[in-house]
């Protein structure tokens, strides 16, 4: 993204501040399985999600929802109602890349579930302000 049109005048914010903001971030779950926490931002847009191996990855904003949500099967779908950002299931190596996934949380720490693990998942996401 080309930052230098949304610099304004002397009362925006700086280029480096800008383009802090805007930079694209890996976070990396090392040797994930069960339950967990990852670190983000109150306000994110994932751009892919890539696997060392098969797992089904969920993402929650809140450890209650994740919680409640643990015993799904893959086959039942989702009820609604528990907070769900992202859900995807590898069949081994991959990257998930099909679409952007935005997501709110409370604070900055979104709680995930890995079904199928360990395995190292790594996140690929852009901070966002929260609306």
């Amino acid at each position: 993204m080309d930052t230098a049109a949304l610099i304004a005048d002397d009362t925006s914010m700086t280029r480096a501040a800008l383009d802090a903001l805007t930079a694209r971030r890996a976070t990396t779950i090392t040797a994930a399985s069960g339950p967990g926490t990852v670190a983000l931002a109150p306000g994110f847009v994932i751009t892919d999600v890539s696997f060392t191996g098969a797992a089904r990855l969920r993402l929650y904003r809140t450890a209650a929802g994740r919680d409640a949500d643990a015993g799904r099967a893959v086959s039942t779908p989702y009820p609604g109602g528990r907070g769900l950002l992202y859900e995807y299931v590898a069949v081994g190596s991959e990257t998930d890349a099909e679409g952007p996934v935005s997501g709110v949380i409370d604070g900055t720490d979104a709680f995930w579930h890995v079904d199928g693990g360990p395995v190292d998942i790594t996140i690929t996401w852009f901070p966002m302000e929260r609306p």
